[in-house]
């Protein structure tokens, strides 16, 4: 999976589930964008190492930690699918 298919279906999950801050929420609920990206990985596609290695591309295309950004500059659901959308369009 690559991980624009990872953004792009966390933004689907968003849309069909919903969005929150200060949490990763549990799958089939909202879920901050760290959450809807994790309920989009099949089990066992990623190991923890490449959920790390996942983690350390978004530091650098988001500029920030994705935590951070999502439970501090992120105001609304659109926001975050924008940006989500935005950042896979970068990506191969």
């Amino acid at each position: 999976m690559t991980d624009k298919q990872i953004l792009l279906g966390a933004v689907d999950y968003i849309n069909k589930h919903g969005w929150q801050q200060h949490s990763l929420g549990f799958h089939g609920q909202s879920r901050c964008l760290l959450g809807a990206c994790r309920s989009n990985i099949p089990n066992g596609e990623y190991t923890t190492d490449g959920w790390f290695c996942f983690l350390d591309r978004l530091r650098h295309l988001f500029g920030m930690e994705p935590a951070q950004w999502n439970d501090t500059v992120a105001t609304s659901p659109e926001e975050v699918i924008t940006k989500l959308q935005q950042i896979a369009a970068t990506l191969p």
